[in-house]
């Protein structure tokens, strides 16, 4: 009797470790189906935006998704009758690639590999000469009501950029121009993204097909007109230009002597004092037209000057005789492609990033796929899984 009860014992002991055994080896089976579905669906990323835009993301809403991990995993454990396949569900939102949070990463994740691969650059087109003159473009006017409200900037309400708030910050700012392109990692990684992939005035990069031509220009503005988008930026530009030369004047001994004598010539005595102001503006508006001339023949500027530097004598400027623009010859400065760099530092970033969309989501639909949203696609997903009895949750993303 007592060797049979030991029998029993042991034997009722191994089929407890069968069960307890068989019951974590379905566990691990289950947990690596569910991984390799869900690595598959993944694994369905859309190739052009990734060749085009470096974006790693899948088409799909919930239903399609959890129709295919379950397509994955049946089709997987078809051969084994142990494995109870229940409820699968899978959660998408949070990683949608229209959501802000989920864009940025993705697109500073991909400049931070690019920077690591030193191939930023590359990205630019840097290996074609530069343009020393203007690109002539036509005005391209995207006219589909459909498309244009399906944009993302559309989807969060965002429309063209008050020129008034932003200009009074670059004004405020225009003297800080290497301190502001410093400043924040995400931000400079997100507006060297934007000048690596999107075409602006002087950079036209034909092999690129694309709807807007001024597409960094539009990334400020956000008109749907590319003709306005220049305009605009060329207008904030001047502006800015226009107080920094102000401060130019009043910072150099030899122009502010001149400013003077002017103002004492058209108005002797207190009255020259006013007057001085008005000859300051004239003087810094004419050669701050000169400037932006110079930069959009591919030429550079620097933020602020001294006498020589200037290109527009006195006379010329307070009479309004300058006609085409002037070439000092100044090889030191800022470029126009730095100057769009610390307009972009000014662009409010979930508008900045809407707008990124809407030129990819256009752009996409042009070149590859006319019903492509970015709103219908994702870069993971939460995954709810029941098997055996046992639950599983995991989150799966690029």
């Amino acid at each position: 009797m007592f060797l049979v009860s030991i029998l029993g014992t042991m034997v009722m002991l191994v089929v407890a470790f069968i069960y307890v055994t068989a019951d974590s080896a379905v566990r691990s089976y289950s947990d690596s189906l569910l991984n390799m579905s869900s690595r598959a669906v993944l694994g369905e990323f859309d190739l052009d935006l990734k060749k085009d835009y470096g974006i790693f993301a899948f088409y799909g809403h919930k239903g399609q998704i959890e129709d295919k991990i379950e397509k994955y995993v049946r089709y997987s454990a078809a051969d084994n009758k142990y494995v109870r396949i229940g409820t699968i569900s899978a959660y998408p939102g949070e990683y949608s690639l229209l959501d802000c949070n989920v864009f940025e990463k993705e697109i500073t994740d991909h400049m931070k590999f690019a920077a690591a691969k030193g191939i930023i650059e590359k990205l630019k087109g840097k290996d074609d000469p530069s343009h020393e003159t203007i690109v002539k473009k036509e005005d391209r006017v995207l006219r589909n009501r459909s498309v244009a409200d399906s944009l993302p900037s559309r989807v969060y309400g965002f429309g063209q950029t008050d020129f008034t708030d932003r200009l009074d910050m670059i004004a405020e700012n225009i003297g800080s121009i290497t301190d502001i392109i410093k400043n924040g990692m995400d931000t400079a990684l997100t507006n060297e993204y934007i000048l690596a992939y999107f075409k602006n005035l002087l950079d036209d990069r034909p092999e690129h097909e694309t709807f807007f031509r001024n597409e960094v220009e539009y990334v400020i503005e956000g008109s749907l007109s590319d003709e306005t988008n220049r305009k605009q930026v060329s207008h904030i530009i001047v502006t800015a230009r226009t107080t920094a030369n102000a401060i130019s004047i009043l910072k150099d001994e030899k122009m502010r002597g001149e400013v003077t004598a002017l103002a004492q010539l058209l108005s002797p005595g207190p009255g020259g004092l006013i007057l001085e102001a008005a000859i300051i503006a004239a003087w810094s508006y004419a050669e701050a037209k000169n400037d932006m001339a110079l930069l959009e023949h591919g030429k550079k500027v620097p933020v602020l000057k001294d006498h020589m530097a200037w290109a527009v004598d006195l006379e010329s400027a307070w009479k309004g005789t300058v006609s085409g623009y002037i070439d000092t010859g100044n090889s030191k400065g800022q470029d126009y492609e730095d100057y769009l760099r610390f307009i972009l530092s000014f662009t409010e970033r979930k508008v900045k990033l809407a707008r990124i969309m809407d030129l990819i989501q256009i752009n996409m639909k042009g070149n590859h796929n006319r019903d492509f949203l970015i709103r219908e696609y994702n870069c993971g997903f939460r995954l709810e899984a029941e098997i055996n009895g046992n639950r599983f949750s995991y989150d799966h993303v690029y």
